[in-house]
């Protein structure tokens, strides 16, 4: 028994070395040919070649290539970034709206690497204050016919300390001895190509949820862009009983005290954006947008659902977790709506394309996040997308992203009120022929 266990852990590191080699020996062809890698057939080999190995472990090998920089095409133009494509949120400068969304990089490892691929911020975590293993193996499925992954991962991380010391030499020195941020994402010679956000949740023993979450702000607060609450992920306990309106409302005032107490002397403090699930009903949700208004600066929608719709990978689909993909991206985002458009949102599900990110934009995003897609197209997804997007704008009329936020969903609101007003009229017309009737009458 022993052997054969020795034999399988030297077979799969082999596999892993394999692995490695094959995606930073593509990501250097395309890197030192200054190859737009979304369009070149050496690229897109490299995710067939990484869906050889269990979801896991491919996951693994492409946080070590992305951690050294080995990115496919990451000298390709596309990787750089256009005046339409910034934008200002919080006080700081986003050079381009597309991200990679938490739960890629747990741990703070593939910064500033992961730059290279053209994303315009990247979201570690999520991080607990202890070290956790997670859920047993295995804990993610691929589901190749519907481009979608389900995980039930279980906020595995390293804690908060080795975290904190990863991050430490790279982003403690935008903050001068003044408490002022130092540096932009239009700023190179900081070595960070773009922004970091920070998602926090809690160990799945702790019993006092808050100390957990206001724990990680007092570490992170220093590093962080934006600091993400994640009180939505399906594969924790009773994590979701945080989104109801008295504990959310507890938690976000106790992390806001937090933030505010660790950032005294920082010139732009970093946002607090709350990260909910898909899996709401309308009152669930108008308690949320209540909360938010007054302690949140920013939503991420959504996490993984644990509904299942129509799904072709049918046996896959009985995996318990957290789905994730495209069966997500048409989950309602009525939280524009309902914050008035007074909270930056970030949309996070199903986006593979362009299209779906512009879908998302005149939904409400101001922001959009990418993982599940980069499973299935490799990290080139993202020029891919940041072209599409390019296109549609100037096809559009729309100069910069910014002026996009929100359009479909202001204008489905004006067109039901007019609507209403068009029905107004036929009310005075009712109250005539009812006093010509009683005249009549008489």
């Amino acid at each position: 028994m022993g052997i054969l266990r020795t034999t399988k852990a030297y077979v799969l590191s082999r596999f892993h070395v394999f692995g490695s080699a094959t995606f930073l020996g593509t990501a250097f062809y395309l890197d030192w040919f200054h190859i737009d890698a979304d369009r070149c057939w050496a690229a897109k080999a490299i995710v067939p070649l990484t869906h050889l190995f269990t979801p896991e472990t491919a996951h693994r090998i492409a946080v070590h290539a992305a951690s050294i920089g080995f990115v496919p095409g990451s000298k390709s133009p596309l990787t750089r970034n256009t005046e339409s494509l910034k934008q200002i949120l919080w006080g700081r400068e986003f050079d381009n709206p597309v991200g990679v969304g938490a739960g890629f990089d747990k741990n703070g490892e593939t910064i500033p690497g992961l730059f290279n691929s053209g994303a315009g911020f990247i979201e570690i975590g999520t991080i607990t204050p202890k070290a956790q293993y997670g859920n047993e193996k295995p804990r993610v499925f691929r589901l190749p016919k519907d481009k979608s992954v389900i995980n039930r991962y279980g906020f595995n991380n390293e804690g908060l300390d080795a975290v904190e010391r990863r991050l430490k030499h790279i982003v403690e020195g935008r903050i001068d001895e003044e408490g002022e941020m130092l540096g932009t994402s239009s700023n190179p010679g900081m070595g960070l190509k773009g922004r970091v956000g920070i998602n926090l949740g809690k160990n799945k023993e702790t019993v006092d949820a808050v100390d957990d979450y206001v724990r990680g702000i007092k570490r992170m607060t220093k590093y962080a862009d934006y600091l993400v609450i994640n009180v939505s992920s399906p594969n924790t306990p009773n994590l979701r009983q945080l989104q109801r309106r008295e504990e959310l409302t507890e938690l976000l005032a106790s992390v806001k005290q937090a933030r505010d107490a660790s950032v005294e002397r920082m010139y732009n403090s970093p946002p607090i954006l709350l990260k909910i699930a898909p899996d709401l009903d309308l009152s669930q949700m108008e308690d949320i947008a209540s909360v938010a208004l007054k302690y949140a600066d920013g939503l991420i929608i959504s996490n993984t659902t644990v509904a299942r719709p129509p799904l072709l990978e049918i046996e896959t689909a009985k995996e318990t977790g957290g789905l994730s993909g495209p069966p997500l991206k048409d989950q309602s985002t009525r939280m524009y709506q309902l914050t008035q458009g007074r909270v930056p949102i970030i949309g996070c599900g199903g986006i593979s394309n362009g299209r779906d990110a512009m879908e998302k934009i005149k939904a409400g995003a101001s922001l959009v996040q990418v993982y599940t897609s980069m499973v299935y197209q490799g990290p080139q997804v993202i020029t891919k997308i940041k072209r599409e997007m390019m296109e549609q704008m100037q096809n559009e009329g729309y100069k910069n992203v910014s002026h996009a936020v929100g359009v479909d969903t202001m204008q489905l609101q004006r067109a039901k009120e007019r609507a209403k007003e068009i029905k107004k009229p036929e009310e005075p017309k009712k109250e005539a022929f009812k006093r010509i009737a009683d005249l009549v009458k008489r």
